[in-house]
């Protein structure tokens, strides 16, 4: 169970590890004003990281698959003819490519999106922290 769940369970408790020592250094400023604006802003990273870590995971979740075989699949072409064997390897290959690109443009048009959507709302919509 540590093998799969370990390195997330590290990844996580770096996030919780980090965040708080970022809101730490906030709050030991002894500056109300400053605590509103890092607590509104880490809201809003919040909000929108979970857009983009819904495309991390899915990148997890399928890209190992196209990137590597695993000994069934080997013995699977082995039994091929050589011709049939290269021609799979190769339409294999072309799919994980296709795959891989799709999953990068569709990161960084919505990387993008979220970044803008980040900065504008601070800038477009600052009643919404205020009362």
């Amino acid at each position: 169970f540590m093998r799969f769940a370990g390195p997330i369970f590290i990844v996580i408790q770096c996030k919780v590890v980090l965040y708080s020592f970022m809101t730490l250094l906030v709050a030991s400023r002894k500056d109300v004003v400053s605590l509103a604006a890092h607590t509104c802003m880490l809201r809003i990273f919040f909000l929108m990281a979970t857009f983009g870590d819904s495309m991390g995971q899915a990148a997890q979740a399928f890209l190992p698959d196209f990137l590597t075989f695993d000994r069934k699949k080997i013995k699977t072409l082995k039994k091929l003819p050589k011709s049939e064997n290269q021609t799979l390897l190769r339409k294999f290959k072309l799919l994980s490519y296709k795959i891989m690109r799709r999953l990068i443009g569709m990161s960084v048009i919505s990387g993008t999106i979220l970044s803008l959507t980040s900065w504008l709302i601070p800038i477009k919509l600052p009643h919404l922290f205020t009362t």
